[in-house]
């Protein structure tokens, strides 16, 4: 069989040679990068600078693993060509590599001494907003770090402690955009080495695998996992020096960012009794996090328990025209999955109130899915695993939530984590809620010892002529009427009153004025 380049490759099983450089490589472990390795990922690219994303699935990790290493020339056979994944794909290639068993990998006899080290499709800065929530691809930005952070832990979503590390990037146009590395990648980061090089010296650095991110009430950002890899000030690399050349002789230097540990967060957030936290409201406590305990009393009553989520970016999808469309401006997302909105009322001895689970808290105390509760029940039934949360005693985590329409009498907060499980309880507290009316400056009782009110009309204009005790009535057009209260029966509580109108007789009208429509009694 003859050597083939990528762009001679079709769907189905290849036996011809294909001589490729491994460009990039990453494990897959899902979410938690502590989980077992689900299949090992490569970005290959071949003389004449094409690239592939290639797979090695999980079951023959063992046999290709130890011989796979980023940067080296092999030459390949014995392959599946698939169509590309739908989502988070690595590089621009309608098709991708799965290896098998049979596959056969050797180093290439002279390969190319030019032979392609890096692939790249640079995205740039500004244009970045609009990917934000995109799963399609991975995107690849280049600029000049400006600030880096510390390694630092945080409690993700899901419970889980992981590192985390910021890095600031700026364009040629200083259009910033924030960086954070998760995971092995934000120890692996040598940030106090670009910190001690950019204290005199630019630091340029290309990101690949990336992808745009923005949480509720938080600025966007773009967010390195696993397939995240980094160039930093590589020589070799055309579009680092084309913004190296455009920069000004004199560094600015980079700036040292400071992030706080989970431990430090921790310590930092105040214990409240429900009572208490009946007192925040979200203009002054906006995204500061409390903790509480108590116990689940009921499930809120003629709210659903799941909503349809956009798969690209989980705001809530609405049905209009026969399929979906997603809330979010600027989202263009059209499928959808169930997720959870579990609102659930709580209590401690002093006070109850509302808490709402959202999909990853309540998938942790449901344990199942809401598309999967969703093929036995209804949205308006409550399915018998979220009603066993009731009688449940926790340790929350929480925030208040921003209330588009403040009506309620007491805030409702969302479950951001739950810190401790105590389990079902036999004595469910009993809280007695009583709510005092509006208070206002003047009491009922006040209001029936005090004598009627007078009323007291305008006073009109005093004709010398007539006498004090006499009354003069005019009668004059909507239009000159200047409306100060309530007007149901055209009752009049100012007017303008025309020159032209009325004559020093307020029995004469000029000719050619409107007829009466109202009238004013002094």
């Amino acid at each position: 069989m003859g050597t083939n380049f990528i762009s001679d490759l079709r769907p189905g099983l290849c036996s011809n040679t294909i001589c490729v450089r491994v460009s990039r490589l990453w494990e897959y472990r899902g979410k938690n990068h502590e989980d077992q390795i689900k299949h090992l990922d490569r970005v290959l690219i071949d003389e004449k600078g094409d690239s592939i994303y290639a797979e090695v699935p999980d079951d023959i990790l063992s046999k290709f693993q130890p011989i796979l290493n980023e940067g080296q020339i092999i030459s390949i056979r014995r392959i599946t060509v698939d169509r590309a994944k739908a989502i988070y794909r690595a590089v621009d290639n309608p098709l991708m590599i799965r290896l098998n068993q049979y596959t056969e990998i050797a180093e290439p006899k002279d390969p190319a001494l030019d032979f392609p080290k890096y692939t790249f499709s640079l995205t740039p800065i500004s244009e970045l907003n609009q990917y934000i929530g995109n799963q399609g691809a991975f995107l690849v930005v280049i600029g000049k770090i400006t600030a880096v952070s510390n390694a630092a832990t945080l409690e993700t979503s899901t419970g889980t402690i992981k590192l985390r590390r910021i890095i600031h990037l700026v364009d040629h146009n200083e259009n910033m955009i924030e960086l954070s590395l998760f995971g092995p990648r934000a120890q692996e980061f040598d940030g106090d080495t670009v910190y001690k090089v950019g204290r005199k010296s630019h630091v340029i650095a290309i990101f690949v695998g990336t992808s745009m991110k923005q949480y509720k009430g938080s600025p966007p950002f773009l967010s390195g996992t696993a397939a995240c890899r980094w160039y930093v000030n590589e020589n070799d690399v055309t579009e680092i020096r084309d913004i190296y050349k455009r920069l000004p002789i004199q560094a600015e230097p980079v700036k040292k960012l400071h992030l706080k540990n989970h431990e430090e967060i921790q310590r930092q957030i105040e214990t409240k009794s429900l009572l208490e936290l009946r007192e925040i409201n979200p203009f002054d406590h906006a995204g500061l996090k409390f903790e509480c305990t108590a116990i689940i009393i009921q499930v809120a009553q003629n709210q659903y328990w799941c909503y349809p989520a956009c798969t690209a970016c989980g705001s809530r999808s609405i049905f209009d025209g026969g399929k979906y469309h997603c809330s979010k401006d600027g989202c263009t997302g059209t499928s959808i999955e169930h997720r959870y909105k579990v609102c659930l009322i709580a209590s401690d001895t002093t006070w109850q109130l509302q808490f709402m689970l959202f999909q990853d808290r309540a998938m942790q105390l449901i344990g199942k899915s809401a598309e999967k509760l969703l093929t036995t029940y209804r949205k308006s039934d409550t399915p018998p695993e979220i009603s066993a949360l009731v009688g449940q005693k926790f340790t929350f985590i929480v925030r208040v939530l921003p209330e588009k329409k403040l009506i309620a009498h007491d805030p409702m907060f969302e479950v951001l984590n739950i810190k401790k499980i105590f389990g079902k309880q036999f004595q469910i507290p009993n809280v007695k809620i009583e709510r005092k009316p509006a208070s206002s400056t003047t009491s009922t009782s006040e209001e029936h010892n005090l004598p009627p009110l007078v009323p007291i009309c305008p006073k009109a204009g005093e004709n010398k002529s007539t006498s004090s005790s006499s009354h003069q009535i005019y009668n004059i057009d909507d239009s000159q009427i200047e409306l100060t209260g309530y007007y149901p029966t055209k009752l009049i509580y100012h007017s303008l009153i025309s020159p032209n109108v009325l004559t020093n007789s307020s029995n004469d009208r000029v000719a050619g004025s409107p007829s009466p429509q109202g009238r004013v009694v002094s």
